[in-house]
């Protein structure tokens, strides 16, 4: 037992070794993609010159406006994202002990929506009134689906599905309203654009505010992954061997919103890296967390950075990010549906 055991945790090992190899070159390929083409010298040289180490000045060549200002923001943003998203789906589906479920189980996603949608339609609205209003909206979803779910009298776990599924469609209803209510020539299609999701919007300042959210979130999720594996086990199992249930289900939602919103309100909705990628994460390396949430950041960083890269080549103008991880998701997804016996899922 103890050799089969070692001999499983060698293969795990080298499972994130080898994701995290290719997740490497593939990050560094990223900075390489999009109209502009740019040789590894001259970034070579950005970079040196960016960080002190080159006497030279070039701070005014667009090669340097490029790379500095369009592609590094970008691709950052692209990593963390599809990292931060597969991580919280991992992180939901083991608090709600289902297969089935996505970070947006508790309307984050559509309140973030709605929130854009409202700052679209704002008479003095910028890009920030957009971001804001969908990052606080996205929030205010999940509280209300925590609140709701806390006036219930049957089981938490049941009563947060059902909230989330009731917050959901009110914000869904809403953010229908406002479509309704938009210029047709001139908001409707902003907010249709934002909610097919994209980061071609992407630069420094939302860098700065959104990217510390999603890093601490992750971090807070990473260190505490280990009590999940107690908690999927249902809450008298966990409560028996010594967890807060309520408390670290808690922190787990907090965490999970966090970084979600941050996500969404920078990017829009991009759907199915949250509930695909934990389950091809089971596949490769079994269901405990402490392996799986690891690989499911390195894999939806990965898988986000490609849909990224074909999004901004695979045609003359970038398609939108959304459906691109659609009609990727889906098909795996009933790959995995249909699979799932013979995996050893229950689903």
């Amino acid at each position: 037992m103890s050799r089969q055991t070692g001999d499983s945790n060698r293969g795990h090992g080298l499972i994130l070794v080898l994701v995290s190899v290719v997740l490497f070159l593939v990050t560094i390929w990223s900075f390489f993609i999009g109209r502009y083409e740019l040789s590894v010298r001259t970034v070579m040289q950005i970079i040196m010159q960016a960080v002190g180490l080159s006497a030279e000045t070039a701070s005014h060549s667009i090669e340097y406006d490029v790379f500095i200002f369009i592609r590094l923001p970008r691709v950052l943003m692209v990593f963390f994202t599809g990292g931060a998203l597969a991580l919280a789906g991992g992180v939901y589906q083991g608090i709600f002990k289902n297969p089935l479920v996505s970070p947006d189980i508790l309307g984050v996603t559509t309140g973030a929506c709605f929130g854009a949608a409202l700052g679209i339609l704002f008479p003095f609205g910028s890009e920030i009134t957009v971001r804001v209003l969908a990052f606080v909206f996205g929030i205010i979803a999940v509280v209300l689906a925590y609140i709701i779910a806390r006036l219930g009298k049957t089981s938490p776990l049941l009563m947060l599905v059902l909230s989330g599924i009731i917050v959901s469609s009110f914000f869904g209803a809403g953010l229908s309203l406002m479509k309704y209510l938009a210029d047709p020539y001139r908001e409707l299609p902003s907010i249709v654009f934002w909610i097919m999701g994209g980061f071609h919007r992407t630069s420094w300042p939302e860098i700065s505010w959104s990217l510390p959210m999603i890093i601490g979130g992750v971090l807070v999720m990473y260190v505490l992954r280990y009590k999940l594996n107690p908690l999927s086990l249902g809450d008298q199992e966990a409560k028996s061997l010594g967890l807060q249930v309520e408390l670290v289900r808690l922190v787990f939602i907090i965490m999970a919103t966090l970084v979600v919103a941050a996500s969404v309100s920078v990017c829009g909705a991009v759907g199915w890296i949250g509930l695909v990628i934990p389950h091809l994460s089971r596949l490769l390396i079994g269901p405990h967390h402490g392996k799986m949430i690891p690989l499911s950041f390195l894999l939806g960083a990965l898988f986000l950075l490609l849909m990224d890269n074909l999004a901004r080549t695979i045609t003359t103008t970038e398609i939108p990010i959304g459906i691109l991880t659609s009609f990727i998701g889906a098909p795996l997804f009933a790959y995995f549906l249909l699979t799932a016996r013979r995996t050893g899922w229950d689903l």
